[in-house]
């Protein structure tokens, strides 16, 4: 169950790379085209995966971002309708511009929610909420 829940969330490419090579192992399986081939692989590579996951040597890779609020790190323009920004704790938003909002600064404080529809929504300093996208930590 733990498996296939991390199989599911994580992205292909070059992320994959950086993998535990426990789940790797995991990711490899359904290259193999026999059937039966690719059973054995699954039931090997999910045991160690499994041990490691219930001894909690398994690290878990966040998803989400660290925290709710924060401070502003670093800003930087994407296109004309969308900004960047980088809080304090590493986690990197891309904001949606709409029209004459005031950009958001370097130091301001924010609180993020997430909305009914699965969506993100950033208020900067109390005062404007701008629709965003959760991009991760930095690599």
């Amino acid at each position: 169950m733990i498996g296939a829940a991390v199989l599911l969330a994580l992205p292909g490419g070059a992320a994959a790379q950086k993998l535990d090579s426990r789940l790797a192992a995991v990711l490899d399986c359904p290259r193999i085209t026999d059937p039966a081939q690719r059973l054995a692989c699954f039931d090997a590579a999910v045991t160690p995966l499994r041990q490691a996951a219930s001894s909690g040597s398994l690290e878990a890779r966040s998803l989400g971002p660290k925290a709710l609020d924060g401070k502003i790190r670093a800003t930087r323009g994407q296109g004309y309708d969308q900004m960047l920004i980088q809080l304090e704790n590493g986690d990197r938003w891309l904001l949606k511009i709409e029209g004459n909002e005031r950009l958001p600064k370097a130091g301001a404080a924010v609180t993020i929610k997430r909305g009914a529809l699965g969506n993100w929504w950033v208020k900067v300093a109390g005062v404007q909420t701008f629709q965003s996208r959760f991009l991760g930590q930095p690599d």
